[in-house]
């Protein structure tokens, strides 16, 4: 089946393999003639509707310093702080730049 179907993002699964940096998600989208099945596979291709770009980082991972929000980014073998934009936020992520 080749077709072009929106989807929303539901959750974003914490494990992910470090080698080939996939992670998994769940995604919520109609399916009305059960077409697709449990165990199915799919290629996914993502669109930023608003054409912002930036980085989908968990909310717990941002912190905030005299008010401005930062996440740690690691250099090498050290941590840095990098000081960050909110483009936007839901109750458990928030697109960075």
């Amino acid at each position: 089946m080749t077709e072009v179907q929106e989807a929303k993002i539901t959750k974003i699964l914490p494990s992910r393999d470090m080698v080939s940096k996939k992670t998994s998600i769940e995604i919520s989208l109609d399916n009305p003639q059960r077409q697709i099945v449990l165990g199915s596979y799919t290629k996914v291709y993502f669109e930023n509707v608003e054409g912002e770009v930036g980085l989908i980082v968990p909310n717990q991972a941002i912190l905030s310093t005299f008010g401005m929000p930062q996440v740690l980014v690691i250099d090498g073998k050290k941590a840095q702080l990098k000081r960050i934009e909110i483009l936007k936020q839901n109750d458990q992520f928030s697109q960075i730049s």
